[in-house]
């Protein structure tokens, strides 16, 4: 009976750890800045870091303001609400997990920026399959090893506007295909996290 009873404890801890929800990140900058994000625990979502994620926007300054921005594999909406903070004109935030979908949702209104901001249930790769945007900044960070880089790379490139860049988030050991269409113009390393900056190799 005990056995039977220390097997029910031990289920229901493990389905709070994965059902609850905690503050992993912040908004960093901007209108909205030390706001605490919700965050889905469990293995299918990883929230860039906040060392990480300030660096990429340092990098970003100029080009933040009045731009269109794609946030794919969205999970809480970091990326895409800091952006929005920091003045983005209008931010889409896809994801296809339910439960981050309505974080993300929840976080965008927390950070008072659903006027300008778009949460959409659905995976990235439909989406930017279908979309008829034309993005300035693109975030992609998918499951590291989720293989999902190179497909949505591919898609991707044609709904860059003019300058337009993609910020590839990535770890070494789950280096990403590139296709040749693009340029590398920047990579940083912070730890066992890579950043590429992508543009069209047309705009060279």
């Amino acid at each position: 009976m005990l056995f039977f009873a220390f097997c029910f404890i031990i289920r229901k801890n493990i389905s709070q750890l994965y059902s609850k929800r905690s503050y992993k990140v912040r908004i960093i900058s901007g209108s909205a800045r030390g706001l605490k994000l919700l965050t889905p625990d469990g293995i299918n979502t990883r929230p860039t870091a906040d060392r990480v994620k300030e660096a990429l926007f340092s990098s970003l300054a100029d080009k933040i303001s009045s731009s269109l921005v794609l946030d794919a594999f969205s999970g809480s909406g970091a990326l895409g609400i800091e952006a929005l903070s920091r003045g983005a004109r209008r931010a889409v935030m896809t994801e296809s997990d339910p439960k981050a979908f309505s974080l993300c949702r929840e976080n965008l209104k927390k950070a008072r920026l659903a006027d300008r901001g778009e949460v959409i249930l659905t995976d990235a790769l439909s989406y930017i399959d279908k979309t008829s945007e034309f993005f300035d900044i693109i975030f992609l960070d998918p499951p590291y090893a989720s293989g999902l880089y190179e497909p949505f790379l591919k898609k991707a490139e044609k709904h860059l506007a003019p300058g337009g860049i993609i910020i590839v988030e990535y770890e070494e050991k789950n280096l990403p295909v590139i296709p040749g269409f693009y340029s590398v113009t920047k990579e940083k390393k912070y730890g066992r996290v890579h950043l590429s900056y992508l543009t069209g190799v047309e705009q060279h």
